[in-house]
């Protein structure tokens, strides 16, 4: 008798490690998918960066990786001939090749004109760009940057607004659509 209890206390012991064992196995099979599913984005990642650096990379421009104040990870393609910045997502595998925001920016004399921006989704994609405007205006000598706002952006007035004015641009808007903004360097 004493030696079946001795026996019953030792199978029980022994199937508890066994769970415990199981349990361990389950967690350690869960991380290892997960760290599977990481390496695989970032070797996507990787494809991407090395595609944008092949197809986007000429002998007058620069690219930069950098993270948004919002966290995503960008590639930023500046070229100085025609100053234009664009943009394009790194954390996003579904596109591939899509840029996410562009900006177009045309010298003036003593300022740079923003002729357009296009895209953006409120991921800090167009503060990037912009701020690398104000960096290159500083270094040719630039007074100040302006640009338009057109009808055409109507149904993003609230938000356009909001975004110049978080850069630092004074915002001239008219009633019908049309205004100015400008920012002194």
């Amino acid at each position: 008798m004493i030696f079946q209890l001795i026996f019953k206390k030792r199978l029980e012991k022994q199937k508890l490690k066994e769970q415990k064992l199981y349990t361990e196995i389950r967690n350690l099979e869960l991380e290892k998918s997960e760290l599977e599913k990481k390496v695989q984005f970032e070797k996507e990642r990787f494809e991407r960066i090395k595609f944008l650096f092949k197809d986007k990379l000429t002998k007058n421009s620069r690219c930069l990786i950098e993270k948004t104040k919002k966290g995503s990870n960008v590639l930023s393609v500046i070229c100085d001939d025609e100053f234009k910045v664009e943009v394009f997502d790194l954390d996003n595998s579904e596109h591939y090749k899509k840029r996410e925001l562009v900006l177009w920016a045309q010298d003036k004399n003593k300022e740079f004109f923003i002729i357009d921006i296009q895209g953006g989704c409120s991921k800090g994609h167009g503060e990037i760009a912009v701020n690398h405007l104000i960096k290159f205006a500083k270094t040719k000598g630039k007074v100040q940057i302006s640009g338009k706002l057109s009808i055409v952006d109507i149904k993003h007035k609230k938000r356009l607004i909001a975004f110049y004015t978080k850069m630092g641009f004074e915002i001239d808007y008219k009633l019908n659509g049309y205004g100015n903004v400008i920012k002194k360097l």
